[in-house]
């Protein structure tokens, strides 16, 4: 597909150029229109910095940049100097590439980020099932801020921060697969060329990223990880687990004291992780979360760490508002529920369950 792009850039810019003067035949406009598409579009691969300190190159972009290059210098050379207009727009080339180059963040340690960020990251939140996505590493790395997350790329797809906002699209077709939003390799360099940007970190040796780390860690907050047999999650600051029954639940209150026969309800607002070793089916119907129940309010797939799962708002049964729900069922054995009360969409409660829940992998080894 890329090659039928080039050709129609090629053939489109040739021919025009070919009209402005008759120097050369239109053949040649065409033939170096399409040199420089190729080049844009070999420009265009890899984590070339070009690319990261200008954000309006894109592959599509480049091809027509440098096409418009090559042929507007053959337009200037003189009739008859085929070979003094192909060393010129070489030499310029050169010279526009160098320019770029000059002020552009180097990638070269692009990939040592990566591996180290992703060695920090599992030390957090242990390791995705498919890899990391931009929400997982904002969670874990509180230094992280979305803005930095602007034009990375994942494996199928690109973050945008826009109107103070990190949004996600996919840019590729079907079919859809658990790592759409997986940072990839070039999106690594993206992230590395952001975050040092706005630190103010100049990225010229192995040091360096050492430095950019440590400027990730410096504006962690205080988070505490609690394991369970099948599963592990971070939560906030302010927050405090007792366990119950087949899992856990977290609170304000530091020493809490649960009187017997107590709806979690009564206790305020809380968030809770629950392990049921039964069928989604069978979840989904003895809580009454089925389509057509006056208690689901809401239903959504989403992806969370690589896992499938559904995010549910529905009525509080014997109490007033609304509760939130994320169900996930990763390996046909177990059902795990993360529900908080009371739900209110933008509250600071919601919000530090929503970040725990990015957080939250359940464990494969499984005690029989």
């Amino acid at each position: 597909m890329l090659i039928i792009y080039i050709t129609i850039v090629a053939l489109i810019v040739g021919y025009v150029m070919s009209l402005a003067k008759t120097r050369f035949p239109v053949w040649s406009y065409i033939l170096v229109a399409f040199v420089g598409s190729l080049l844009g579009a070999f420009l265009s691969f890899g984590d070339s910095p070009i690319f990261l300190q200008y954000k309006f190159l894109s592959t599509e972009t480049s091809l027509i940049l440098f096409s418009l290059l090559t042929a507007t210098t053959l337009l200037l050379i003189d009739k008859n100097k085929f070979k003094l207009a192909i060393v010129t727009i070489f030499v310029i080339i050169a010279s526009v590439l160098g320019v770029f180059y000059i002020d552009s963040s180097p990638s070269d340690y692009s990939g040592l980020f990566k591996e180290e960020l992703t060695r920090a990251g599992v030390e957090r939140v242990g390791m995705p099932i498919e890899g990391f996505s931009a929400p997982i590493y904002l969670n874990a790395f509180p230094g992280f801020e979305e803005v930095d997350f602007d034009r990375v790329e994942s494996l199928e797809g690109i973050y945008t921060f826009a109107n103070g906002t990190l949004q996600y699209e996919r840019t590729t077709g079907n079919p859809v697969t658990s790592a759409e939003d997986v940072i990839s390799d070039r999106g690594y360099a993206t992230l590395l060329a952001n975050f040092s940007k706005r630190v103010g970190v100049e990225v010229r040796t192995e040091a360096d990223i050492a430095t950019i780390l440590e400027k990730l860690r410096d504006a962690d907050e205080e988070k505490a990880s609690y394991g369970h047999e099948d599963f592990s999650i971070w939560y906030p600051e302010g927050w405090y687990p007792y366990e119950s029954g087949p899992g856990v639940f977290f609170v304000h209150d530091s020493n809490l004291e649960i009187p017997q026969n107590t709806e979690w309800f009564a206790l305020g607002s809380y968030f809770q992780v629950t392990v049921q070793k039964t069928s989604l089916e069978d979840v989904f119907s003895q809580n009454l979360w089925t389509d057509g129940s006056e208690f689901l309010l809401s239903k959504d797939a989403v992806l969370v760490n690589g896992m499938e799962g559904t995010k549910l708002v529905t009525a509080a049964a014997g109490a007033g508002g609304e509760i939130l729900h994320y169900v996930f069922a990763p390996d046909g054995e177990r059902v795990f529920i993360l529900s908080q009360y009371p739900y209110k969409q933008g509250s600071n409660d919601t919000d530090d369950f929503e970040r725990a829940v990015q957080t939250f992998m359940p464990n494969y080894t499984i005690n029989r």
